[in-house]
């Protein structure tokens, strides 16, 4: 027994019945189909007796199975002949109706396409193997039909164009990964980045894109990313003032290819910010409340941070949220208010994120990331 790549068909040959009588027949399994099916090969040149424990190969140059020797019952000797099979690759067009009709499936290598199969068995989900045809570099052309029981026909040819088919065709290895971020070249980079680039593959198929340091160290794996999109990974707590390599590669399970190597240079120590204070307060107008949040970010060596942005959320007493933003001042220090309001209870403010062109915001240093207020 072997499995043909090609037609994606399993072929077993000969063995014994169970009364442990040999057998000369032949039978392919198709995965498309789920359907075994004798098959009568052409022994041309002698006669393939029926045997057991013989040698089955494929041929992938030739696409071709091989069957080599074994042993027959009336033989005192073991066979020593060598045989090949060729045999038809087969494809399966399926479609679907929105009621019980019958099934018709027209192919070939022209336009219009004249071999046709046929099912009149009715249902909804329709499967027609196509059988005599040749492997790739032969593509055929083909369109189903359907006519349900009031005698209603539709022909689906996909406008006139035709869908179309091959059978083998070579893997195509993916584009080599680029468009890569950060840029080759870039500087000031944060301490945490997240690379990513752009992936392609000419036959249209998912791919594994894994990302490399320079030295060959596995960052991180992105799966089955669509063709004609990009794959990113973070890679964090880097150091400052440093030049790092990497590299990105595209694997669609048959051949992989390997992108350019990159670098990009990290921001000096001084570029690296967190969160050193959230204060907050409330001020009465009337009968309603004004709650103010004041956020302080400062640098590696506790300086204010100018020109921050500043993103917090507020959970409010009644269960809801209200999301807020600002500038830091040269004092690193930015005042946000919400309301008026008449509704009393517990207000926190979350920083949710800190951002500036050239900075790393290193979040894991924050004195404290969120506080609380009671009001009144």
């Amino acid at each position: 027994m072997v499995y043909d790549p090609v037609t994606a068909q399993v072929v077993m040959f000969g063995g014994q019945d169970e009364s442990g009588g040999q057998l000369s027949d032949a039978w392919t399994y198709d995965y498309g189909t789920n359907i075994w099916q004798k098959v009568e090969p052409q022994a041309a040149g002698g006669t393939l007796c029926a045997r057991e424990e013989h040698a089955m190969v494929y041929d992938s140059t030739n696409s071709a199975t091989i069957l080599f020797g074994g042993f027959k019952n009336d033989e005192p000797f073991d066979l020593g002949d060598t045989w090949m099979y060729t045999h038809e690759p087969t494809a399966v067009i399926t479609w679907s109706t929105d009621e019980p009709s019958d099934s018709v499936a027209r192919y070939g290598t022209d336009t219009p396409p004249t071999i046709s199969v046929e099912n009149g068995t009715l249902g909804a989900s329709h499967s027609m193997v196509v059988r005599s045809l040749m492997p790739y570099p032969t593509w055929y052309y083909y369109e189903v039909q359907s006519t349900d029981t009031g005698n209603n026909t539709t022909v689906d040819n996909n406008s006139g164009a035709y869908y179309t088919f091959t059978i083998g065709a070579p893997n195509s290895a993916p584009v080599a990964p680029c468009d890569p971020s950060p840029p080759d070249g870039a500087t000031g980079v944060g301490l945490d980045v997240n690379l990513s680039v752009y992936v392609s593959d000419p036959d249209g198929e998912e791919m594994d894109v894994s990302f490399y340091d320079e030295s060959a160290v596995l960052i991180g794996t992105v799966y089955a990313v669509p063709s004609g999109t990009r794959a990113g990974v973070p890679w964090e707590a880097l150091a400052p003032d440093t030049t790092y390599g990497w590299y990105a590669v595209a694997d669609d399970s048959e051949a992989s290819t390997q992108s350019d190597t990159w670098h990009f240079t990290t921001a000096s120590a001084d570029n690296a910010m967190h969160v050193a204070a959230i204060d907050m307060w409330y001020t009465t107008h009337g009968a309603k409340y004004r709650v103010w949040t004041k956020v302080t970010v400062v640098d590696a060596f506790g300086a204010g941070v100018e020109g921050a942005t500043v993103d917090i959320e507020t959970a409010l007493p009644d269960g809801g949220t209200v999301n807020n933003s600002g500038s830091t001042e040269p004092d690193g220090s930015v005042t946000l208010r919400y309301g008026l309001t008449r509704v009393e209870g517990t207000y926190t403010s979350t920083v949710t994120a800190v951002a500036k062109d050239g900075w790393t915001y290193r979040d894991w240093e924050n004195v404290e990331t969120s506080e609380s207020l009671n009001v009144p």
